[in-house]
């Protein structure tokens, strides 16, 4: 399975908020990470606005926010970006150190107006 769409679509030069939850291998029970990161890439797999290995602020919601220097389009660097995040948890039943991970695209309108 490839990047989950994100339904909500950015606006070029403007801010977009990505709110995440990790939930237990229930998929239900939410839980706050031990540790996460989270990286922001364009089409070509390259690395957008030096935005690799960023730290979460760990909670039950957690949230990432994309600036105008993300949501920047340009013909080389297209109109959609991967939101990778990654870490570990620690499950009631199954104890400390597992994995999560997750990739979301991200749709990005090209305003006429915006330089």
């Amino acid at each position: 399975m490839g990047a989950v769409r994100l339904a909500a679509v950015a606006k070029e030069g403007s801010t977009y908020i990505v709110t995440l939850t990790v939930t237990d291998d229930d998929g239900t029970t939410p839980v706050i990470p031990d540790t996460g990161s989270w990286s922001l890439r364009d089409e070509a797999g390259a690395v957008v606005n030096e935005r690799t290995a960023e730290a979460l602020s760990l909670g039950s919601t957690m949230y990432v926010v994309l600036g105008a220097d993300d949501l920047a389009v340009d013909a080389t660097i297209g109109n959609l970006r991967y939101l990778t995040v990654w870490g570990t948890y620690t499950s009631q039943a199954h104890g400390a150190g597992l994995d999560f991970a997750a990739e979301f695209s991200i749709e990005i309108d090209k305003l006429v107006g915006v330089p």
